[in-house]
């Protein structure tokens, strides 16, 4: 956690070294779409939200930066065969059908205004579960890994002081920390996302 902070401030901090030609600061609230695309969860989007803060630092007429410190929330729900393949794992596997999965993340944007007010968004975003579930596993260990890398892609509208956005993010690696050496068939666990938000400039 301590290492997103760091990353956090370290993006920021450009703005006070470099060439910056504007900065901004603000805070943001939203609704986050997340599914997990595996054979043991239902594929199907639930809600959850987001919230937190984020800088923007913006390079001559079109280009800049945009890093952000989200609290996120995603929702999940086990399909019928979940049992059947990690049901001996389980600490009680019968209840096991709804998870939120909170994680602390750090989207770095790359920014693209056009028309004056709307920027076209894509970058990478870095996560950390927060609530890691060590009570679903017999053994006490982890069933989700607890690092997220995501790729994000959007754009985001500027009224004002106001701002608009919406994303689809979708996770390059495998979050699946189960023990699957006796499937007879990989199980991976990829997340996806669509982040709807609003957000004001304080600074």
């Amino acid at each position: 956690m301590k290492k997103l902070f760091v990353v956090f401030l370290l993006c920021a901090g450009v703005y006070s070294s470099g060439n910056a030609q504007s900065f901004s600061l603000g805070a943001t609230l939203g609704a986050n779409l997340s599914k997990i695309n595996s054979t043991s969860f239902n594929t199907a989007f639930k809600a959850g939200y987001l919230a937190g803060a984020y800088a923007q630092l913006r390079f001559g007429k079109h280009w800049g930066i945009q890093p952000e410190l989200l609290f996120v929330q995603s929702q999940t729900t086990t399909d019928s065969n979940f049992n059947e393949l990690y049901g001996s794992q389980l600490t009680n596997a019968h209840n096991l059908t709804h998870l939120n999965l909170n994680y602390l993340d750090i989207p770095v944007l790359l920014t693209y205004r056009i028309l004056g007010i709307i920027d076209l968004q894509a970058g990478p975003q870095f996560g950390v579960l927060l609530n890691k579930n060590n009570s679903l596993l017999e053994n006490g260990q982890n069933a989700f890994k607890t690092g997220a890398f995501t790729l994000l892609t959007g754009a985001e509208v500027h009224i004002l002081r106001l701002r608009a956005y919406a994303r689809y993010g979708w996770a390059l690696g495998d979050i699946n920390n189960m023990n699957t050496a006796k499937l007879t068939s990989s199980d991976t666990w990829k997340q996806q996302c669509i982040q709807l938000g609003v957000g004001i400039n304080i600074l």
